[in-house]
């Protein structure tokens, strides 16, 4: 049985009537622009939902930076620029941690000791 809004009514519409009709119901069963999610009512469950789609984002944007910096690395190219600009970007980042040199502990103890003495005098 048909249930809601699109439901048929036993009533005998006239021709323009029922293109009015038709087109009203159309309208209602057709694809909505925009998100399609509801956010809860409930104040605590919106603002979960809210934090959730945060953390989707936020895990969503850290996996395209890293599967473009990849791509790029392995010589693909982009017709988005965006992408292509932060693909660059952590690549670089990367290059430039590879590059610097981590001191040893023996050379952080020396820093250490030569801070102290320059304290001391």
């Amino acid at each position: 049985m048909a249930q809601g809004l699109a439901k048929l009514s036993k009533k005998d519409f006239s021709q323009k009537s029922k293109k009015a009709h038709a087109k009203a119901s159309s309208k209602r069963t057709a694809a909505k622009k925009g998100n399609p999610t509801q956010l809860p009512k409930n104040i605590q469950r919106r603002g979960m939902a809210l934090e959730q789609a945060r953390i989707t984002k936020a895990i969503n944007q850290n996996v395209e930076r890293v599967s473009s910096a990849r791509a790029l690395k392995a010589g693909d190219t982009f017709s988005m620029q965006d992408v292509k600009r932060i693909g660059k970007e952590m690549n670089r980042d990367m290059r430039r941690e590879e590059l610097s040199r981590k001191k040893s502990r023996v050379e952080e103890k020396l820093a250490e000791l030569q801070a102290k003495v320059e304290e001391a005098s």
